[in-house]
């Protein structure tokens, strides 16, 4: 007898923070759309959902970009399809881009590049799986918000480890780190991850449209 699977084959993703160590390894549900990916990306990445985004097929020469309603103006620009996120599915970008890497673009002014790859399921991977988001595996922390892009991280980090840096004290206030506390670039929880995952996932935030994401 054929054993039918709970749950679709999920698409299981490599999301790489470009020109650094940092990623996560997800699986999500086959017909998450690209606004959900946002979602996904945020919470397992450890962003905080604070600036634009958008996803593209390549990194120039685009032919496709999936984000959130813009200015009137701003679609159509060079001959670039312009998407709302939530109408195009994870599928599509598999579909245009023959299973190659895309690239998830956050926060227009630090410019974090995260390349997404596609990668096969395991059979444990399968086991893991039950129908929602889930952090299979990681590495290091996400960089803080508003930090400079990776050029100000890294600079972030020489001051960190430099105990005497005269910048460090405002660094720390500046990050919200107490004093006696250090700032752990390795340290992930994917314990956590995976909460703050399942919760975004079952809240009412993971079936809104564009717009509503946007209070429009």
């Amino acid at each position: 007898m054929k054993i039918v699977p709970m749950y679709p084959d999920p698409y299981k993703l490599k999301i790489h923070l470009e020109h650094t160590d940092i990623y996560r390894i997800v699986l999500v549900p086959s017909d998450i759309n690209m606004l959900q990916l946002h979602l996904v990306c945020q919470q397992a990445m450890g962003w905080m959902m604070a600036h634009l985004f958008q996803f593209s097929d390549k990194k120039m020469n685009e032919s496709i970009r999936a984000g959130l309603p813009m200015p009137e103006d701003d679609f159509g620009f060079n001959s670039v399809k312009e998407e709302k996120a939530d109408r195009v599915r994870l599928t599509d970008f598999r579909n245009i881009t023959n299973g190659k890497a895309f690239w998830y673009w956050y926060d227009f002014g630090d410019d974090w590049w995260h390349k997404i790859s596609f990668q096969k399921p395991t059979k444990k991977d399968l086991e893991l799986f039950i129908g929602e988001p889930i952090c299979v595996k990681g590495e290091k922390a996400c960089p803080p918000e508003d930090i400079g892009g990776v050029g100000g991280y890294f600079h972030f980090l020489e001051i960190m480890e430099d105990k005497n840096h005269p910048e460090r004290d405002d660094f720390m206030e500046w990050f919200g780190i107490e004093e006696g506390d250090e700032f752990d670039e390795d340290f992930i929880n994917l314990d956590e991850t995976n909460e703050f995952l399942s919760d975004i996932y079952q809240s009412e935030f993971w079936n809104q449209t564009a717009d509503e994401f946007m209070g429009e």
